[in-house]
């Protein structure tokens, strides 16, 4: 019965590519997920981390490692 806390940073793009993720979308308690729309073809990354409840300290919040999410536009 906790609630997780979500980040999502676009931390790879292509050259000349615009795509970059909302500022409520960035840091939300509201939704696990985002929607990512490229406008260039080439690589993307994009970070994703979790925050929870420490299981030894109940009172206490931790970030998980940042990991990242990596695609590719044709």
């Amino acid at each position: 019965n906790q609630t997780f806390f979500y980040r999502f940073v676009v931390s790879g793009r292509p050259a000349g590519a615009t795509t970059w993720i909302s500022e409520p979308q960035q840091s939300t308690d509201q939704i696990s997920a985002i929607k990512v729309l490229p406008d260039q073809p080439g690589n993307y990354e994009v970070l994703c981390q979790v925050q929870g409840v420490k299981t030894d300290d109940p009172n206490t919040y931790a970030w998980s490692a940042q990991v990242p999410v990596q695609f590719t536009v044709k």
